[in-house]
């Protein structure tokens, strides 16, 4: 039976193992594309028999093969799946990431897994999403895969007149609302001098409690980074005030709007995949000074050897971006190394960052940065 696993890298994929199957392929929930990429695992599936009848007698293939073709006419699996998929075998495991965006059919068979393109596609930084109006606000926790609301302890204020109490300055104050969470989530304060002086003594005191509930009775559980979505004028208001170490720099400057949560949830992902790009893109950058102190290396045969020894801190991988089908010989050789690097670097405690391009150095699709 083939388990559907969330968590990276599982244990198996560290294991030394005596063979090694990694399947990566589309899998769109489509109907169109369901059809195609089914006949697609299809014909991977062959390819997998010939080449484990290249090394085994017929039984042990079957045995191989059997928790392999428990999906191919599952229709409940293919429809539930969202973009791409990982798949990982052993004679007597089989397990099957899944992946938004698509991906480039492989097949590799041999004594280590193909772990770097799933470490790509599985940038995936948890966070919260804050959304916040001047009269409430909301709490959800994401990730790649999609979003849920955290829930709150039952008589928690959230609300604007739930939290000021007698303290709220109402009676110098009128408000309008243009739209409701669901169909744009805003508010406008309407006053001028002095009206508008308490109006402002409302809202600090506001945000000031949802700050300190977000930090305290949220982010203080499980420091994630917190994305704000609120008007541009909202947000610089909350950021004066804010004490969050957790709240991000870049926020998405719009009225929360739970009808548009999902596309809010995108734009705050890209801003975080964006971070993590840019961070990346730094030490590709710092490697030749890094290697000019010897401190680094672009070599793949020193840089195995690095791994194997627990001297890398970052590993960097170019994206692998090969036709399995047309692998010379040396090129299967050199997928090995750089996969068993990239095993041996997570083992050890290193980072292991996969690149948007082949290459890491102008010679080279591996880059490393030394512990020492």
């Amino acid at each position: 039976m083939i388990e559907i696993v969330k968590n990276f890298p599982d244990p198996m994929l560290m294991e030394p193992q005596d063979l090694c199957v990694s399947i990566y392929q589309p899998a769109r929930p489509g109907s169109m594309e369901l059809s195609a990429d089914q006949v697609t695992y299809r014909n991977m599936l062959r390819e997998l028999e010939e080449q484990l009848s290249e090394r085994m007698d017929k039984r042990e293939v079957q045995k191989w093969l059997l928790p392999l073709e428990e999906i191919k006419e599952d229709k409940g699996f293919w429809q539930d799946s969202i973009g791409g998929m990982a798949l990982f075998a052993t004679s007597d495991r089989a397990l099957v990431y899944r992946f938004p965006g698509e991906t480039l059919p492989f097949l590799s068979v041999g004594d280590t897994f193909l772990i770097s393109p799933l470490i790509r596609k599985r940038v995936d930084i948890p966070f919260y999403l804050l959304g916040l109006s001047l009269t409430d606000f909301w709490i959800y926790k994401g990730n790649q895969e999609g979003l849920t609301e955290v829930p709150l302890q039952e008589g928690t204020p959230r609300t604007l007149e739930e939290v000021l109490g007698d303290q709220h300055t109402e009676g110098f104050l009128t408000h309008g609302r243009y739209a409701g969470p669901g169909g744009g989530g805003g508010s406008i304060f309407h006053g001028q001098g002095a009206k508008k002086d308490e109006a402002m003594i409302d809202l600090e005191k506001y945000f000031r409690y949802v700050d300190k509930f977000v930090s305290e009775e949220i982010v203080s559980k499980e420091p994630l980074p917190v994305i704000l979505i609120s008007l541009t004028e909202h947000q610089g208001e909350f950021r004066k005030i804010s004490s969050n170490p957790n709240l991000h720099a870049q926020g998405v400057p719009e009225a929360f709007d739970i009808v548009k949560l999902e596309q809010q949830a995108e734009s705050a992902r890209r801003i975080l995949a964006g971070e993590m790009e840019s961070g990346l893109k730094s030490l590709i950058e710092m490697l030749p000074g890094e290697m000019a102190k010897g401190l680094a290396s672009d070599d793949p045969v020193e840089i195995s050897r690095a791994a194997e020894e627990g001297r890398i801190r970052t590993l960097l991988l170019g994206e692998l971006q090969d036709s399995y089908k047309e692998l010379t010989e040396d090129r299967v050789e050199a997928i090995r190394m750089r996969e068993r690097s990239a095993e041996d670097t997570l083992k050890r405690g290193g980072d292991v960052l996969v690149a948007d391009g082949v290459n890491i150095t102008a010679r080279s699709e591996m880059g490393a940065i030394f512990r020492y």
